[in-house]
């Protein structure tokens, strides 16, 4: 049995759970998931960063210029652009309170 508990210390007959500091707690359907671990522990108060990977095109049209004689010849061609890259990191903002996890000796 878990239990959390504020305040920084377990009850008496109950010990700290080490293996779910900075952890998401989640349920599971099947009994052989209990004890998986994913990912690395979040340190103390810690909202980590993440990105995310795009890719996309942009076709751009054909259009016509009017006076089409000045400085600027190299104006964006009608074709269609590869567009790839990654977001800059971003926290993920979720509101959390930190708790003790204890077990049940």
């Amino acid at each position: 049995m878990m239990a959390h508990v504020e305040g920084g210390v377990c009850p008496p007959g109950w010990a700290p759970a080490p293996n779910v500091e900075g952890r998401l707690v989640v349920a599971v359907a099947e009994g052989k998931d209990v004890g998986v671990q994913v990912g690395e522990p979040l340190a103390d108060r810690e909202d980590r960063t993440h990105t995310h990977a795009y890719e996309g095109e942009l076709a751009l049209p054909s259009k016509s210029i009017a006076a089409a004689n000045g400085d600027n010849q190299a104006g964006a061609k009608a074709q269609t652009y590869g567009l790839s890259g990654t977001t800059s990191p971003g926290v993920s903002g979720l509101p959390f309170v930190q708790v003790m996890a204890c077990v049940k000796q």
